[in-house]
């Protein structure tokens, strides 16, 4: 007979037994969301989804250190988005991407710049 525990927490349990199941709770199958409006430095412990509404600017986060890091950004308003990169790190191999109303990237750090997924 095995004894099984269950953990739904957000931190791998430290002391959990052996066929113990863990629920991580803080992944990426549900986002953190930031609603923006004007220009904005985005962080890289910051939220995962990125609703913009007015005609701005987002400034990534340097790349160095943060492989694997993914934005999900998305202009839900009328005017025009410019993803910039920090340091002229590019975004999918150019220095900046526009967003027109309507239009969403998934974004991925891979240490050096972003790729487009």
């Amino acid at each position: 007979m095995y004894q099984v525990q269950i953990y739904v927490q957000n931190e791998e349990p430290a002391a959990a037994i052996g066929k113990s199941l863990w629920v991580d709770t803080n992944d990426y199958s549900t986002y953190d969301k930031l609603e923006i409006s004007s220009d904005t430095t985005l962080e890289a412990s910051g939220a995962e989804y990125v609703k913009v509404t007015g005609t701005t600017t987002i400034t990534l986060f340097a790349a160095s250190g943060n492989t694997g890091v993914i934005r999900n950004i998305v202009n839900a308003g009328t005017g025009l988005v410019t993803i910039d990169g920090n340091d002229a790190e590019t975004i999918g191999g150019a220095l900046t991407l526009l967003l027109y109303p309507g239009e969403g990237v998934l974004i991925i750090c891979d240490g050096t710049g972003w790729d487009v997924i």
